[in-house]
């Protein structure tokens, strides 16, 4: 199975300081095995760059985004990694009368996507509503974090 990964857990394998830092790599070490993989897109890579440089994620000392380029190019030449350039629209995905909420429409667009690729969208949110998406229930891959903070 090949899983995309989203900004949040991409920034997660990436940054040590993540708050899900480690249920980010417990979750990888025991799903991704040697016949299964990982995924990338131009939105997870970019939303992680953007994210993980940013002040407001990491505080005042957020990640020069040299640094975390340089661990996003270490990462993704990985054996097991795949890149998805992604070549459909979200309403190619979307049944007709379904509507989203501004918050929605990423998560349900990479959830599309790994539905299209027959692999599973792996994330934290619990709330991505994959009931919207056919094949979507079955294609997310909903990480486990611990429900008291991580010290």
């Amino acid at each position: 199975m090949i899983y995309l990964l989203d900004v949040n857990v991409l920034v997660g394998m990436l940054d040590p300081r993540h708050t899900f830092h480690s249920p980010a790599h417990q979750w990888f070490d025991t799903k991704i095995g040697p016949s299964d993989g990982w995924a990338t897109c131009p939105i997870t890579e970019n939303g992680c760059l953007r994210v993980g440089s940013t002040v407001k994620y990491a505080g005042k000392t957020a990640l020069p985004f040299d640094s975390l380029m340089a661990a996003l190019n270490k990462a993704c030449h990985m054996p097991n990694h795949r890149f998805w350039s992604l070549d459909r629209s979200i309403r190619s995905f979307l049944p007709p009368g379904v509507i989203l909420s501004p918050k929605q429409i990423t998560d349900v667009y990479l959830l599309g996507s790994a539905v299209a690729n027959q692999g599973k969208f792996a994330t934290f949110d619990q709330s991505v509503p994959a009931q919207f998406l056919p094949g979507g229930v079955d294609a997310l891959e909903v990480i486990p974090v611990p429900t008291h903070p991580v010290p």
